[in-house]
């Protein structure tokens, strides 16, 4: 088992963004961060880089504790020196992302309260704060775009026509450049609506949407979305109708239009509420569209759990890693290493299955949230020391409901969510000649702290069952816990949990248990 773990320990080391110094200060440092002692931790950080200057890992740790602390010249310091010298890319990406954050964070800050008093409906002191914005970084397109909007609604047409020309001229974007353009015809035909010179009556863009929703009820979405387009072609700025436009294309798997407009609508809707229903949408959109979608990219996907159960007194990991290249729309292939150990199982008394396998793996996604896999490979059973061929299809559903939000920017007026993770899948597995079916729910509330932070409560429920009847397979589990992310983008959620296991052979007793751990749920194109 030592040697299980000591591949466990090179795999997690290997990942980028996850080097862990071994010497004791530096380890104090980390500590004093957890116990919320940063000058503390600043001090040993410091310290460290004297001696080893070129640890770009401390030194990006140590600029977010500078701009934790306030002190705005330090941590751009140390940041623009990771941006300079790191040979981690998605290190220097991060490091010159909160350079410029740092360096735009008055105009942020003004262009947040710009975007607060508008949600406040407070139109005057919002285009104070916006034309106060644009006026030192008159290449944002999107203040421009959002200042003629609300002019628009003001019916102050020249202030909005003289917007919406500097983006049809200006705008290196194609679909902003139209966007403006057909706010200016709109603009003009309610100035100066144009004379029926025919004895038909006409198709008003009202008959249009409701055409739209007629067709949409019956069934027929590309007759509803050409109705939709055409609506929005005389009426640019109706946010809801984008926001319907958007859903019908995500359910018809035009995912580059679906995207562009919840895209839209997150920046331009007058509407809180509507901002973050349609950031969400364009987030669920990346994540479950990317691997659904997405024809010759190729990608790595890191599952990497680990957990110490107090009731079998038990350090459990499973790593999953793939590498895979999607050569068709919803099909791709790859190989993948998956590893299962524990500390405490031996070969007469088995707490879980334990191996080491790797093979080939094809996967046909079905829709973004449902796919069948199969995995064909070797396996190492250690329990059975034996080795020997494994065949393994999956079929596997998972989704989030709800709205939630990755990232908290600076100012912003929303920092909690509340969602439902659902998981469940059946596989036969032949290394065991063993049929396992799991369906898991998490209700989750997540708190924001700052950047990719946040702090989760949640409840957990899981059954897990298979064919033999093992009783470590089959249970019943229930509970609920707490998770932490620190502001590093692909770190690892650190949790806690206390669940109940409630056993299907009658022979065994109920068990209560805390675990507690860390999850590493990386999916990435490279």
């Amino acid at each position: 088992m030592k040697t299980g773990f000591t591949i466990i320990a090179v795999l997690f080391f290997m990942i980028p963004g996850f080097v862990f110094s071994q010497n004791g200060d530096l380890q104090l440092g980390y500590d004093y961060i957890n116990e919320g002692k940063y000058s503390d931790a600043i001090r040993i950080f410091e310290q460290h880089l004297i001696s080893d200057p070129s640890d770009m890992t401390v030194r990006m740790q140590l600029a977010y504790l500078y701009k934790s602390q306030g002190r705005t010249f330090e941590a751009m310091r140390e940041f623009e020196m990771v941006s300079l010298n790191s040979t981690d890319n998605e290190q220097v990406i991060h490091a010159k992302d909160e350079l410029f954050l740092l360096q735009k964070s008055k105009e942020l800050n003004e262009l947040d309260q710009a975007y607060s008093f508008l949600d406040k409906k407070m139109y005057s002191e919002a285009i104070a704060k916006f034309e106060s914005y644009y006026s030192k970084n008159p290449n944002d397109m999107k203040v421009a775009m959002q200042l003629g909007y609300i002019y628009k609604m003001l019916k102050d047409y020249n202030n909005a026509i003289k917007y919406f020309e500097i983006i049809e001229t200006s705008s290196p974007l194609t679909t902003e450049t139209n966007a403006a353009r057909d706010e200016i015809t709109s603009i003009r035909n309610i100035l100066n609506p144009p004379v029926q010179t025919t004895t038909y009556t006409p198709v008003t863009t009202t008959d249009k949407l409701s055409l739209a929703y007629a067709e949409l009820q019956a069934g027929n979405k590309q007759s509803a979305i050409t109705l939709f387009e055409d609506y929005l072609s005389l009426n640019p700025g109706d946010m809801n109708t984008k926001m319907q436009l958007a859903y019908l294309y995500a359910e018809t798997e035009n995912i580059s239009k679906a995207r562009e407009y919840f895209s839209f609508v997150a920046q331009n809707s007058f509407d809180d509420k509507q901002r973050i229903d349609a950031r969400t949408a364009f987030n669920n959109l990346s994540v479950t569209t990317s691997r659904f979608s997405s024809v010759g990219k190729s990608a790595i996907d890191i599952y990497f759990y680990n957990i110490y159960d107090s009731y079998q007194e038990n350090f459990i990991s499973n790593f999953l890693g793939r590498y895979s290249y999607n050569f068709a729309p919803r099909q791709s292939a790859g190989v993948y290493a998956d590893l299962y150990v524990d500390s405490k199982s031996t070969p007469e008394a088995p707490l879980n299955d334990r191996y080491i396998e790797t093979g080939i793996f094809y996967r046909y996604s079905f829709a973004p949230q449902l796919s069948f896999e199969l995995r064909a490979g070797y396996v190492n059973l250690f329990d059975k020391k034996e080795t020997k061929f494994n065949l393994r299809p999956i079929l596997t559903f998972s989704n989030r409901f709800g709205k939630y939000v990755d990232y908290l920017k600076p100012g912003a007026s929303t920092n909690t969510s509340l969602y439902i993770d659902a998981y469940a899948a059946g596989l036969y597995d032949l290394k065991y000649e063993n049929v396992f079916g799991q369906v898991t729910l998490r209700e989750v509330a997540r708190f924001l702290t700052g950047g990719y932070s946040n702090f989760e409560v949640y409840l957990k429920q899981s059954i897990f069952k298979d064919s033999q009847k093992l009783d470590y397979n089959n249970y019943a589990e229930v509970g609920g816990g707490l998770s932490f992310k620190p502001n590093l983008k692909e770190f690892p959620s650190i949790f806690v949990e206390a669940t109940n296991k409630i056993y299907f052979d009658d022979n065994r007793a109920e068990t209560f248990q805390i675990k507690a751990g860390f999850l590493i749920n990386l999916y990435s194109f490279l």
